[in-house]
């Protein structure tokens, strides 16, 4: 058995992507969400977070051969502050260059589920919040994250229309 992250995360581009190029580039800086946040904030998120999580599966894997206990969270982590603050620094760039690091991930996500072993995805992480769950169980939301925001992106660019 190996990982089928890299595989979805891969559909799950294409999905957002195809989305993305349906619409005009005016509308994809238009505000969608109630927050404020456009497509592009959305798509830059997505792209920081996915490399984000790919890290922390990497980390705790590390740390779990290596026997580190050191805290992955910060105690006054604010996943939604790291949220925001990611996107605005991301200001200015393009739809292109976030494509080119979101691309980026999804290579480096397939070489790395394909250097695991079984023992290595059976191996517990935390995520936010305090979740347990396995280092597999992490790969997979990098996509479930996706998909979720990819919904998102849909019913804002046709409330647009």
């Amino acid at each position: 058995m190996t990982s089928k992250a890299a595989e979805y995360y891969a559909k799950e581009t294409e999905r957002v992507w195809t989305l993305v190029g349906e619409h005009t580039e005016a509308d994809l800086y238009k505000p969608i969400r109630n927050d404020g946040w456009s497509t592009w904030d959305i798509v830059a998120h997505i792209a920081i977070t996915s490399r984000q999580l790919l890290r922390l599966g990497q980390k705790q894997q590390q740390q779990a051969q290596t026997g580190d206990t050191t805290p992955i969270f910060a105690p006054d982590f604010d996943v939604d502050r790291m949220n925001i603050e990611q996107v605005e620094a991301w200001r200015g760039k393009s739809f292109a260059e976030i494509r080119q690091h979101w691309d980026k991930t999804g290579v480096q996500l397939a070489d790395y589920c394909a250097s695991l072993q079984l023992a290595d995805l059976a191996l517990p992480v935390e995520f936010v919040k305090k979740q347990h769950m396995t280092l597999d169980e992490l790969l997979n939301r990098i996509s479930l994250h996706i998909r979720l925001h990819r919904t998102e992106i849909e019913t804002g660019l046709s409330s647009l229309e």
